[in-house]
């Protein structure tokens, strides 16, 4: 449930209105964050930095694309660490 109320919430966040909701996006991500949903977190973090590449926004795309590359390693840290 919590992975699709944090869907909803980053999604809402970048289309619902005409300006970004970075506090709604933010909420998103700190749900994935403490559910532990790295893949989910860094699949929206590389929409958002498309998003924003969109936008001509450059310093928040390329801020995104190394969240997710951070949210890709430390899914691999729990990959690696229940093993």
């Amino acid at each position: 449930m919590n992975e699709y109320i944090a869907k909803c919430k980053v999604a809402r966040g970048m289309y619902a209105e005409n300006v970004p909701n970075m506090v709604l996006i933010q909420e998103g991500l700190n749900i994935f964050d403490k559910n532990g949903l790295y893949f989910d977190k860094s699949e929206f973090e590389d929409e958002l930095s498309s998003f924003f590449k969109n936008k001509n926004d450059y310093e928040q795309a390329f801020s995104y694309l190394k969240l997710s590359n951070r949210s890709k390693e430390q899914q691999h840290l729990v990959a690696v660490e229940s093993i």
